[in-house]
């Protein structure tokens, strides 16, 4: 079924341009939006128009894209077209963005879809092929790497499928011996990552043939067209011919019919489209199909473009690893092989690797440079260093989302929220991995592997510095407690030192206190003598007690300071078992800290033994990637070697040919002058039958001559 409608339209972008000057190919602004094609992970389904120039390619794919998105384009805003014999299209062009497919789930109506793009349609626009000005070295070189990039392989042609119209595309049955599956294999294989094949017949209005009473299909008229030749001497069986596909030998092979049975083996198909218009008076004058609105166009050329659109989004698969799948229930009737059956798909199916826009563009940079280098193209290895390159992306994106997770929350202070912290972390990284990753199980598996260990060893570095930073704030605090330690014990000094001088005063005040008891009762005693020896000294036993009783108030006094001495000294004797007190828990503290130490040095011990390890496990990576480069070496070497066993092969097949054309011209001269002998022994023998007709013609005239003399004699005898 066709894509549903976009809101975007879309416009052409240049993928590959093809630089005269140099020879090669090169890349326009359509490689950079592949690449940047990350946040809609979704699969490509190429689908490529290719043909010869000025047969309406350009019209054709822009009245395809208004099927497939179910708009009109604005004028000038399709792929370009012109009315000129010169050729508008230049390389490869794309339509960008891609147009979304939407399949219906199994067992669902067919036009019942639902809203989330399957797969999305790029379709590529190329140039020309056998144009009068292009090398067929160039035209080869575009036909294969279309090849390898399409999903859908769409060949444009006039009217019928004549014999130099299947001589024309049997360019494209170069790429079977040009394009190798892996290194050093033949391409029997290749068919399971050929595109399908759709040859479309322009302005077609010849009726259809009726066989055994039935109308053949235009399919079925395209098979018996491409049906292998049977030549005598070679098997038809054998679509490789004894040099077939992978080699250069002669046979059945030189049938071009051969080459494209082995390079579009899967269910292929052929459509006729006619006029676009009943009148070209227009399209004389400037405007191709493409440029014209649906209501200008003949009705039978609107419907055979919508049928193309329809088999487009049916048939029109994601390339990946095994190849093309086909679409559920599609028929397997397509160019026959050589044995008369028609090519199906690889038993292995499709593999869990679709091409998406990345994988795309990697794959169209690996095939640009085998083809610009001269190298052949090696489907598993540009694979391989596509899917590994896609892997190290993806490593490259999760560290960056670990970072970025990461650098969102505060900083852990323990090592459990640190953990806990990785372990989030690690979950983002992941999810942007899977979300990018491709390729299969074990190689993924490989990359996260090392994606993981540098993150790990982010994490231990995070750890080592949060231990150290614990350390270093336990060494802190068990200074912080010596130094209060010390002052608590140089403050218990100094109360220690001023409870002896409260003790001192204490006892300074006893000993006043006691000298004042002493003073009154020696006045007491002064007072008794006084009484008892004069009445009439009253007065002065009036001033003796009143001596005695300030000596009374005095030692009062006396007394109420000792007391204020004594609970001084009993509040010095508490400030001082509180400061032992604070001593003992801060001694308690040290130990704790000693503790929280020990159990720092042994966490860094272990972080210590875990960067060691990792040490290790770096060096036997580096190993490792070093005994791989040796091996890549020793492979770039063998294909070295294997590139000159090939050019060495090559010089010997073209002398064996220019030693056979000497030859050839050489029997050519033989026969030449056998032919001169032949003329000169007829001759001779002509001469020799004249040279015998004069001698009996002399032979008879000297008879005549002699007999003649015997009349004459005779007569003058008798006479």
């Amino acid at each position: 079924m066709a894509p549903a409608s976009d809101a975007c339209i879309g416009a052409p972008l240049a993928l590959v341009t093809w630089d005269p000057d140099t020879g090669k190919f090169e890349f326009g602004p359509g490689l950079e939006a592949l690449k940047a094609a990350t946040g809609q992970n979704v699969p490509l389904a190429v689908v490529a128009v290719t043909g010869l120039p000025r047969t309406g390619k350009s019209s054709l794919l822009n009245q395809l894209v208004r099927e497939l998105q179910g708009s009109e384009l604005p004028p000038q805003h399709g792929f370009k077209t012109g009315h000129t014999t010169e050729a508008c299209t230049q390389g490869l062009d794309m339509w960008w963005p891609p147009l979304p497919v939407r399949l219906p789930a199994a067992g669902a109506d067919r036009d019942a879809a639902d809203g989330r793009p399957t797969h999305r349609l790029l379709l590529l626009d190329v140039e020309g092929t056998s144009a009068a000005r292009m090398s067929k070295s160039r035209s080869v070189r575009v036909m294969a790497l279309t090849a390898l990039l399409s999903s859908m392989f769409i060949y444009n042609s006039m009217n019928v499928i004549d014999e130099d119209a299947v001589e024309r595309l049997g360019l494209v049955g170069e790429v079977v011996r040009r394009v190798r599956e892996h290194a050093g294999a033949h391409t029997g294989g290749l068919g399971k990552h050929a595109p399908t094949f759709v040859w479309v017949l322009r302005d077609a209005h010849l009726q259809p043939a009726v066989i055994n009473g039935r109308e053949e299909t235009p399919t079925e008229y395209m098979e018996r067209q491409l049906a292998p030749l049977a030549r005598k001497g070679t098997n038809v069986a054998d679509p490789d011919g004894g040099g077939g596909a992978g080699g250069g030998g002669g046979g059945a092979s030189d049938d071009p019919r051969v080459a494209l049975g082995a390079l579009f083996p899967h269910a292929n198909e052929c459509r006729m489209l006619p006029q676009p218009l009943a009148d070209g008076a227009r399209l004389r004058a400037g405007a191709g199909p493409g440029s014209l609105a649906a209501a200008e166009l003949a009705p039978a050329f609107r419907e055979g473009v919508r049928e193309l659109a329809t088999l487009i989004g049916a048939l029109a698969r994601p390339k990946s690893w095994a190849g093309v799948q086909p679409a559920a229930g599609c028929p397997s009737s397509g160019v026959r092989n050589g044995d008369g059956h028609s090519g199906g798909i690889d038993g292995a199916g499709a593999a869990s690797t679709p091409v998406t826009g990345p994988v795309l563009a990697a794959l169209l940079e690996a095939y640009v440079g085998a083809i610009n280098s001269g190298a052949v193209p090696v489907i598993a290895d540009a694979w391989e260093a596509t899917l590994r390159r896609e892997c190290d992306r993806a490593c490259a994106a999760a560290e960056e989302a670990y970072e970025a997770a990461w650098a969102e929350g505060p900083e852990p202070q323990d090592a459990h929220q640190l953990q806990q912290r990785h372990e989030a972390c690690l979950g983002a990284a992941q999810m942007e991995f899977e979300a990018i990753a491709v390729g299969p199980a074990p190689l993924q598996s490989h990359f996260q592997q090392q994606w993981r260990g540098a993150v790990q060893s982010r994490y231990n570095e995070r750890l080592a510095g949060l231990l150290g930073r614990q350390a270093e704030a336990a060494r802190r605090q068990a200074e912080e407690a010596q130094r209060e330690t010390a002052q608590a014990r140089q403050e218990m000094r100094d109360a220690q030192e001023r409870a002896a001088a409260a003790l001192q005063q204490a006892a300074a005040a006893a000993a006043q206190a006691a000298a004042a008891q002493q003073h009154a009762a020696a006045a007491q005693q002064e007072a008794a003598e006084a009484r008892e020896v004069a009445a009439e000294a009253r007065q002065a036993v009036s001033q003796a007690q009143r001596q005695a009783a300030a000596a009374n108030a005095e030692a009062g006094r006396s007394r109420q300071q000792a007391d204020a001495e004594r609970e001084r000294a009993e509040a010095a004797r508490r400030q001082a078992e509180e400061l032992q007190r604070r001593e003992t828990e801060a001694r308690r503290s040290m130990a704790e800290a000693a503790l929280r130490a020990e159990e720092a040095q042994r966490q860094c011990a272990a972080y210590e033994r875990a960067r060691q390890e990792e040490q290790r496990r770096a060096e036997e990576a580096a190993r490792r990637a070093e005994a791989e480069r040796h091996q890549a070496a020793a492979a770039q070497q063998e294909a070295a070697a294997a590139r000159q066993r090939a050019e060495l092969e090559a010089q010997q097949r073209d002398e064996a040919a220019r030693r056979a054309r000497h030859a050839e011209q050489l029997q050519q001269a033989a026969e030449a002058e056998r032919q001169q002998a032949e003329e000169a022994s007829l001759q001779a023998a002509a001469a020799k039958k004249g040279a015998e007709v004069e001698r009996d013609r002399a032979r008879g005239a000297a008879l005549v001559t002699a007999v003649a003399a015997a009349l004459a004699l005779l007569l003058r005898l008798r006479t």
